[in-house]
């Protein structure tokens, strides 16, 4: 049997603002395969143990966390479908979970 843990990866974002609001919150950025931007809003601690406040300076990169759903080889690029839904439940603004980004995003 596989380990379900084996495709839990982090998708690398910028982190452009700082919300003050218990237990602190970052609004991040980042862009698919299709070079639309996307961004999520989501509390610190699930994101990172780092402590970061409104005294961080801005932008910064950061990981969303998340699981590779599948991989493909698109004009000699590797590109992934990432999934934000799994394991904390994260959605973009749009509600979007699922995008296509490019292999070098994903860590």
């Amino acid at each position: 049997m596989s380990d379900p843990t084996q495709n839990h990866r982090g998708l690398w974002s910028t982190v452009t603002e700082y919300i003050n609001d218990f237990p602190g919150f970052v609004v991040c950025e980042f862009c698919d395969i299709h070079n639309e931007t996307h961004q999520i809003i989501e509390k610190v601690p699930v994101l990172t143990s780092l402590e970061i406040d409104e005294s961080r300076i801005l932008p910064f990169s950061l990981m969303i966390p998340g699981i590779i759903l599948e991989e493909e080889v698109v004009n000699g690029q590797l590109c992934i479908c990432f999934s934000i839904a799994q394991p904390f439940g994260i959605a973009s603004i749009t509600g979007l979970t699922r995008f296509w980004v490019l292999g070098a995003q994903v860590e």
